[in-house]
This record gives structure tokens, C-alpha cells and sequence, in this order.
């Protein structure tokens, strides 16, 4: 039986962020990944989906006619190598990166230099 798996994909120029409005992407940095990543984990990962790294084209609000197959490319292109594509390799809720019941990630399991959903990635 094959493995279940989603990919998530954001076609940004401004990306919805809760009940607060819209963010430019140029100003939210890696908050695109973040936020993507943590949709990834809640809706995909923990029912049981494997989840491959996010397909994010940037500035697509300002592409034009010319542009779209260009996107339209990288989009089949995801689809077609989707399989052999490795999933985020997500850290595993119950099995001792996170305190328990607080689900904050145990100290010294920060890899260096990594900062918001990177946090939330095995090596």
C-alpha cells in the first residue's frame, strides 16, 4: 500500500495571516515557511500524511501572461516528482523532544541557528 501524502502549495504575493489581515511576503521573510510548515504538521502530519517540502513562487500577484508557464511548470514539476521527494522529517510529538504536558521542546534540542517551524524538524 503506498504512503499518503500532501503537498502544500502558496501562490504569495500576500499571504493570509489569521484574522489580522494580509502580510507582504517581502516583509514576512520566513514567516511563508513557517506558517506553511505549521499547517503541514497540525492538518497533514499528525492524522498521518506525509508531508514534502512547501512549493512557495513568490510575487505571484505581479506575474504576467508570459510568467504562468513558468509557475505552471514548477507546479507539474512538484507533482511529478512528488513520490521520491523526502518528507519534512517532522519531530514526533510523544517521543521525548517535547516536555510533556506543555509540548515546548526540550533544552538543547535547538539546533543552532535554526528559529521558528525549523525548530520543529529532526536533523
Amino acid at each position: 500500500m503506498g504512503v499518503d501524502r500532501a503537498p502544500c502549495t502558496l501562490l504569495p504575493g500576500q499571504v493570509p495571516v489569521g484574522s489580522v489581515g494580509l502580510v507582504e511576503v517581502e516583509d514576512a521573510g520566513e514567516r511563508v515557511e513557517d506558517l506553511l510548515g505549521g499547517l503541514g504538521r497540525a492538518a497533514l502530519y499528525y492524522p498521518g500524511i506525509e508531508v514534502p517540502p512547501p512549493l512557495v513562487p513568490y510575487g505571484t500577484d505581479r506575474t504576467t501572461d508570459e510568467d504562468h508557464p513558468e509557475v505552471a511548470k514548477a507546479w507539474q514539476q512538484r507533482l511529478l516528482t512528488l513520490e521520491p521527494t523526502e518528507p519534512i522529517a517532522f519531530r514526533r510529538q510523544n517521543f521525548g523532544d517535547y516536555e510533556i504536558p506543555s509540548l515546548h521542546l526540550k533544552e538543547g534540542l535547538e539546533p543552532a541557528g535554526r528559529t521558528g517551524f525549523g525548530l520543529h524538524v529532526r536533523d
